[in-house]
């Protein structure tokens, strides 16, 4: 009995997610990332001097670690989303695959 139940539900899980149907997570979520990105450098406006400063600590970071800090809703995001599409579009970054963007909120 307890075979034929077992069959049963692994038939019932197999016909709702059917094995040869593959879905790439990983790119799903890369898109994601990368949408809301781009909303976020939408909002970025001015701040030249702050964005100059960002990328200039980029460039001579030696671990690849840049930490911003600032209140609540002071625009941390929109910068780095800023910063992000201004690094893919400079000279200094050779494909837009050279830079990966997780946004945690």
């Amino acid at each position: 009995f307890g075979m034929r139940v077992l069959n049963n539900l692994w038939n019932a899980v197999v016909r709702e997610f059917p094995l040869d149907q593959s879905s790439d997570d990983d790119t799903d979520e890369t898109s994601l990332h990368e949408a809301f990105q781009q909303k976020e450098a939408e909002k970025f406006v001015g701040r030249d001097k702050l964005l100059k400063q960002c990328t200039a600590q980029v460039q001579t970071c030696k671990n690849g670690t840049l930490v911003i800090t600032g209140k609540s809703g002071s625009g941390k995001t929109a910068l780095l989303a800023g910063l992000v599409q201004k690094y893919v579009e400079s000279e200094n970054c050779s494909s837009s695959d050279c830079v990966l963007t997780h946004f945690v909120g």
